[in-house]
């Protein structure tokens, strides 16, 4: 973690202090919560804009489906039926001639007097005494007979005629209304069957999410209620964390030279829904006796804010873990007591982690529990910066130069003496 100089710029930054309030109360589980609450709300209210947006074509989409469900299933059509019934007309257009045919033969047959007339020879012929006549009586004794098997032939092939399952009216009408389904849906007749099972499972899609704009709603509603509750709870306990951190910042700002500050942390409740609960929190402060209290980037200066961001980092020491926390240079400005509380607050932190801190102070630097020394050196081709390690005498002789702007002293090497020994 890093802090430079204007370390002031992150406090005055109002959009942190909630997140530095819920450090210190300890919210991050619970603000977890919320969080994923914030965006399953904002998923399920997009879901739902998205069907309302859609609903008019969805509901278009429906009623079409439904009116062409109903005529496909009414037609009920079979694999190659088209064909079928193809091949069937044509058989039928060509028994329909072979009928008329037919139905004359049995007409001729009908009204034929060829049994009555062979009879009648037959009896006219008996009453010769002629063998030649008698021989002819036999051979119309056997066209008779075969006269009456052709006549059973003809009735039996004209009552089959009349025996078939379909009339062409009947196959006509079922052929062209599947070729009107095929041009209107611009589908091959064996096409349709699969047609069908498509626009049935469309229809099931559509009809879904009409009913799962009504879930969504249902849900959006549960989900809601839970993120009020939980960020009702958490309002709570910033409430109660924020007392606690205003006083424990107050306890800091004494040994860093502003005892007469004092420091709020402004908690306002809204109806807004956000990833971070529906809290406005605010630091406020008020800098020095008789000074109104307003929010802390209007109220203090530059160094002030530097101080107070140091007594909120020493408030959240125990609850804001980093590896490594460096400091740029935040006493540029500030000496003597003020830096020496600066230093005892870094070497607080640096009790619990690494702490690195850039400065020109002596009180500060003495404090440390290792001093490098950073110097440049000129070449010809350039400036090289380095950077050593001193022990401790080195570290006595840096400190003195500090105290006494470069030129080294007794009095300075003895006040770095005392410095470091603190």
């Amino acid at each position: 973690e890093f802090h430079g100089q204007n370390i002031h710029n992150y406090l005055a930054n109002q959009s942190v202090h909630v997140d530095i309030l819920d450090q210190y109360c300890g919210l991050a589980d619970l603000r977890r919560q919320l969080r994923d609450k914030f965006l399953y709300i904002n998923h399920l209210q997009s879901e739902i804009a998205h069907i309302t947006k859609e609903r008019k074509f969805i509901e278009n989409e429906i009623d079409y489906l439904q009116h062409v469900i109903k005529e496909l299933s009414l037609m009920d059509i079979k694999p190659n039926e088209e064909a079928e019934l193809a091949d069937l007309r044509t058989r039928l257009q060509n028994s329909e001639k072979e009928s008329d045919l037919l139905n004359h033969i049995a007409a001729i047959n009908e009204n034929s007097n060829v049994v009555t007339d062979i009879l009648n020879l037959q009896k006219a012929i008996a009453k010769s005494m002629s063998l030649e006549l008698n021989r002819a009586s036999e051979h119309l004794d056997q066209a008779l007979m075969e006269y009456e098997e052709a006549s059973t032939v003809i009735n039996e092939a004209c009552n089959n005629n009349f025996d078939e399952e379909y009339n062409l009216d009947e196959v006509e009408e079922r052929l062209f209304a599947i070729r009107a389904l095929v041009r209107k849906h611009n589908k091959s007749a064996n096409e349709l069957p699969q047609f069908l099972e498509e626009c049935q499972y469309k229809l099931g899609e559509l009809n879904g999410k009409i009913d799962n704009e009504a879930e969504l709603k249902c849900e959006l509603t549960k989900i809601d209620l839970e993120y009020k509750n939980l960020a009702a709870q958490i309002h709570e306990q910033r409430v109660q964390g924020g007392e606690k951190l205003a006083r424990k910042i107050m306890q800091e700002l004494e040994p860093l030279k502003m005892g007469n500050a004092r420091f709020f942390v402004d908690i306002l409740k809204t109806d807004k829904i956000t990833a971070k609960g529906s809290d406005i929190v605010t630091f406020k402060a008020a800098t020095n006796k008789g000074m109104d209290v307003g929010p802390i980037d209007k109220i203090a200066s530059g160094g002030e804010l530097s101080r107070f961001m140091l007594a909120v980092k020493v408030a959240l020491f125990d609850k804001d873990y980093k590896g490594t926390i460096i400091f740029d240079e935040i006493d540029t400005g500030l000496g003597g007591s003020v830096a020496s509380a600066i230093g005892k607050r870094l070497k607080l932190l640096g009790s619990i982690t690494q702490v690195l801190v850039i400065s020109h102070q002596p009180q500060v630097a003495a404090l440390a529990n290792n001093h490098y020394k950073l110097h440049k050196i000129d070449h010809s081709h350039g400036t090289i910066s380095n950077i050593v390690f001193l022990n401790s005498d080195e570290r006595e002789q840096e400190i003195a130069r500090m105290i006494s702007a470069d030129k080294i002293t007794i009095t300075s090497l003895q006040a770095a003496k005392d410095l470091i020994e603190l």
